[in-house]
């Protein structure tokens, strides 16, 4: 897994589309937990969505299910305004899953990707896009 696109979203819009985040850090990335440390890449990710490498079998099937994973990175808090969100999968396919999935779109599509059919994330249905406003914080 490796990193595919960044998102532009809030927190909260990703909560509302894909739920409550599967790994959320204890500590901070400067002081994680030994916890933290355990289970995220030396805590360098305070909130992950359906993370391949967490220890919970539930959480590798909705990796495996989804397609990708969504995260951030290196930051000392959980950002909650407006972020560059970082996501992950296997290929450029991941990037199509997540927009089909949330309707939010990517912000680094690599322009040598070509589109292919992507298929259908079981149980889950396409959501219209959400509009990001901008809000002073």
């Amino acid at each position: 897994m490796h990193q595919v696109a960044t998102v532009r979203a809030r927190y909260s819009d990703l909560v509302k589309l894909l739920g409550e985040p599967d790994f959320v850090r204890e500590g901070s990335y400067s002081n994680p937990t030994d916890k933290d440390l355990e289970h995220c890449f030396d805590s360098k990710v305070s909130v992950m969505w359906a993370g391949d490498y967490e220890d919970k079998e539930e959480v590798k099937e909705k990796y495996k299910r989804w397609g990708f994973s969504i995260c951030d990175w290196k930051q000392e808090t959980t950002p909650k305004g407006l972020h560059m969100w970082t996501l992950r999968g296997e290929d450029e396919q991941a990037m199509y899953k997540f927009e089909r999935m949330t309707g939010l779109k990517d912000h680094t599509f690599p322009f040598f990707w070509e589109r292919e059919d992507v298929k259908e994330i079981q149980g889950v249905s396409p959501q219209p896009p959400q509009p990001i406003e901008e809000v002073e914080e």
